[in-house]
Formats: C-alpha cells, structure tokens, sequence
C-alpha cells in the first residue's frame, strides 16, 4: 500500500479503507494527492493490523461508495475511477458466500469503475479474486511472501 501511494499523482484523489470484521474508511471523502495527507495516510497504512476477520463484501462496497460520491460533487469527465483491493485471506465474515460478492460488487460498479485485486501469500482464495476482478474490467494478482 506504501507503494501505491507513492506512485499516486498531484492531479489525483484517494481513499484508504481499512477492513476485518469492521469497515474503517480512513476519511469519509477522497481527499486530494498532497504532502500533507500522504503523510497522514502513511501513518494511517503503517498502523494497520490484522485482527483476523476479512469483510471484503462491505469493504468493496464502501470503495465504490466513496467513488460515487466523489463523481457526484465532481464533474471531471476524463478522470479514471479504480478501486484496487488489498487482502490476505478469504471472505470470513458479513457476507461470505463469493458468489454473492462477487454479484453485490458487480451491481454496484455498474461498469463504472476498474476493479483491481492483490492478493497477499497462500491463504487467499486467488480464483475468487480473478473472477471479480476481471468482472469489473480490471485484473488480480497473487504475491507471495
């Protein structure tokens, strides 16, 4: 995640969500590409921790959430919406039956947004990503340790 905000541009807006059993938009809003709340997002990155659970049904969701709203107080015509979620393990908890996830975030993308999957060591369910991924116009990525 470090990395990707460091390859974010001045011209660009981002949102960070953090998700286990609980869903913590880091911000309410996409916020502007700055030194300022890079640094803050950093901090924010660095201390987060696994707790276990992995709620990626309500995590997508509030990603695409945040994005709606943006574009609707936005009138950027050329902008390119992505959403790229990063996880660790399989759907454990809200809802966890993949197909249905990968239907609820298919309906709330809409062909809307670029959705983008990295999936971090062994215990992910890589299949489930790439399939929603590639639903969404977007590709996965499994990463080993």
């Amino acid at each position: 995640m470090l990395k990707i905000l460091d390859d974010l541009h001045e011209e660009d807006h981002f949102g960070l969500i953090s998700f286990d059993d609980r869903v913590t938009p880091w911000e309410d809003n996409l916020v502007p590409v700055n030194s300022d709340y890079l640094a803050l997002a950093r901090t924010f990155v660095q201390n987060i921790n696994s707790r276990g659970m992995t709620n990626i049904n309500s995590a997508v969701l509030k990603g695409v959430e945040m994005l709606a709203k943006f574009e609707e107080s936005h009138s950027q015509k050329e902008s390119a919406s992505i959403l790229i979620l990063l996880t660790d393990g399989d759907p454990t908890t809200g809802e966890t039956d993949v197909n249905e996830i990968q239907k609820n975030v298919r309906e709330a993308i809409r062909k809307r947004y670029t959705l983008y999957c990295l999936g971090f060591g062994y215990d992910v369910d890589y299949k489930f990503l790439n399939r929603m991924s590639l639903e969404n116009d977007g590709l996965a990525r499994r990463i080993y340790e």
